[in-house]
């Protein structure tokens, strides 16, 4: 079966007087047919995103902030290339197992991880 992922992305951008809209969509075939849907309450500390053992190649990740004050930062080991600020989103393919860590308190990080 093909095209069993649909991803899509919407940008919406106003300020003084300039705006920028941006709408976009894709369908992406996916060889494997598992997937995982959790939340894990990430510390101040380097810590592994737990996805389980169903999902076994890292694939299609979507990541949603669900702490209202603090921030966390996510990328691979202890580089970290992504911040989502309270109750931000983002969705990317991963390259491999990513560690996420807190900055002031722990945060609850809603996880969807789509195998490759």
């Amino acid at each position: 079966m093909a095209n069993e992922l649909r991803i899509e992305a919407q940008l919406e951008y106003s300020k003084s007087g300039v705006k920028q809209n941006k709408h976009d969509s894709a369908y992406v075939d996916v060889s494997g047919d598992s997937f995982t849907h959790v939340v894990q309450e990430v510390g101040t500390s380097n810590e592994l995103i737990v996805i389980g053992s169903d999902v076994a190649t890292w694939g299609y990740v979507y990541l949603k902030n669900l702490d209202s004050t603090n921030y966390v930062e996510v990328g691979l080991t202890s580089s970290y290339s992504i911040k989502l600020k309270a109750g931000e989103v983002a969705m990317f393919r991963a390259a491999a197992a990513l560690y996420a860590r807190a900055n002031t308190a722990a945060v609850d990080l809603e996880i969807i991880v789509i195998e490759e």
